[in-house]
């Protein structure tokens, strides 16, 4: 069985210092393949590997990021699900408490745990949606994915479940507010605009509640931020806050346009 107690140890920043992408080589990875030196004072991989789960916040990919690149798993549940009581905020409307392991099962577990949720057989799925635009991004020709979930999808729950969905289009007709945040310059050229959009509004609320959070510690204090690092806290601290009710108006709109593509009553959805 497995259970929690309250627990006391260091802590490790990881949402504003190591917000990195890219080929990296990680000698605290076991697993072998490439990844950004992410807490080497915490040492993530042998953590996990010695304790078995180790908990984190996510509040633009800091645990499914370093997961990826670490050879292992990592959990990031639909955002409020996880109590984020005692955690210093960084930008409220995202902050979402999640976890890591190297053992599926030992993320079921703290899932279930943490989730409460009953001992069940999971759920079949009505329908699984493939955003045949967001595939055509990749870097490969995106049938060499395609074709392999497909099988996957069919061989576990049958053919009738798959759906395929130009969601940039879906996404624009359904959230009028995005409007304004529409990219016309050619920085953005080949992606799909909308999606584009509701990435401008997402970094716009966060530098607004990151301001908010951290504001007037970051300008008396004058950190001494890494390359990168510092430039984007400084962008938040001189962002405007013209647009932030526009924000919350695209994250109502978001959530009602996919609560609806997906048939459910409750929103649990990973982008």
């Amino acid at each position: 069985m497995l259970a929690f107690k309250k627990c006391t140890g260091p802590r490790a920043v990881t949402s504003v210092e190591m917000k990195l992408m890219g080929l990296w080589s990680n000698p605290g990875n076991f697993a072998g393949d490439g990844g950004p030196p992410l807490d080497l004072h915490l040492g993530l991989n042998p953590f996990v590997s010695y304790v078995g789960v180790v908990a984190g916040t996510d509040t633009g990919g800091s645990i499914r990021v370093p997961a990826s690149y670490c050879g292992i798993f990592g959990f990031r549940p639909s955002h409020g699900v996880v109590s984020t009581t005692g955690v210093i905020p960084m930008a409220q409307s995202f902050d979402t408490v999640g976890w890591f392991a190297r053992d599926p099962a030992i993320l079921n577990q703290v899932g279930r745990l943490l989730l409460e949720l009953p001992n069940e057989d999971p759920v079949k799925p009505s329908h699984i949606i493939i955003p045949d635009d967001c595939f055509q991004l990749l870097n490969i020709p995106s049938d060499r994915l395609t074709k392999v979930l497909t099988k996957s999808v069919e061989k576990l729950f049958g053919s009738q479940v798959l759906k395929h969905l130009i969601i940039g289009n879906y996404i624009s007709d359904k959230i009028p507010s995005l409007k304004q945040f529409t990219d016309n310059g050619d920085k953005h050229r080949g992606y799909v605009p909308s999606l584009i959009a509701l990435s401008n509004s997402m970094r716009s609320l966060q530098r607004s509640e990151f301001k908010t959070n951290h504001g007037e510690w970051v300008t008396v204090v004058k950190p001494d931020l890494g390359p990168g690092i510092s430039e984007r806290v400084w962008e938040a601290i001189n962002s405007s806050d013209e647009n932030i009710e526009s924000c919350h108006s695209v994250k109502i709109e978001l959530q009602t346009a996919l609560t609806a593509l997906l048939e459910v009553h409750v929103l649990n959805v990973w982008l």
